[in-house]
């Protein structure tokens, strides 16, 4: 019935949020010393997108998509509608002299702080930066896709023209926008 596909999708959607609020939140995960020696030789600040904000930016493609069909619009914006709706009691006794999110949010790992975090981030975006298996353009080749980034900052791309990949640096390559 309609009653019980919609219920279905409510269910869903839940879910993927809920996902997606634990992965915005999540603390990085410790590194083991084998792995630290093998940092020594990559570029101190980050260059590419991290592990998880690669899967947050793939869980906002998902929600975007799921966005744009007809059955689906309704129901995400009404969670999105609802989550905005609690700004308020969420930022009740906040200071914008703040900087950082532990001082500003103590409780960020709390469901409403990570509910409105998701949400905020299925709107704006997570990181833009590119990442593995995200799609980039270059000035030459055209469109393709990240297939490896290694230590030392190299960025194979397959390119979807040419149907071959090829090494390119970082200045060479813009991401294309979920």
């Amino acid at each position: 019935t309609v009653r019980h596909e919609e219920h279905s999708l409510r269910v869903t959607l839940s879910a993927l949020f809920c996902l997606f609020s634990l992965i915005i939140t999540c603390l990085p995960v410790p590194v083991t010393e084998g792995s630290l020696r093998r940092r020594k030789s990559r570029p101190q600040a980050s260059l590419t997108a991290s592990h998880s904000s690669t899967l947050a930016e793939e869980i906002v493609a998902v929600l975007r998509t799921l966005h744009s069909l007809g059955q689906w619009n309704a129901l995400i914006n009404d969670y999105i509608n609802s989550q905005l709706s609690c700004i308020g009691d969420v930022m009740a006794g906040r200071h914008s002299e703040t900087t950082l999110l532990e001082e500003y949010f103590p409780d960020s790992e709390g469901p409403r702080v990570g509910s409105l975090m998701a949400v905020l981030a299925v709107i704006g975006g997570i990181d833009g930066r590119l990442r593995l298996g995200g799609q980039v353009i270059h000035e030459e080749y055209g469109e393709g896709t990240v297939t490896r980034i290694t230590p030392k900052g190299r960025i194979t791309v397959q390119f979807h023209e040419m149907r071959t990949c090829r090494v390119c640096l970082l200045c060479q390559l813009k991401p294309v926008g979920v």
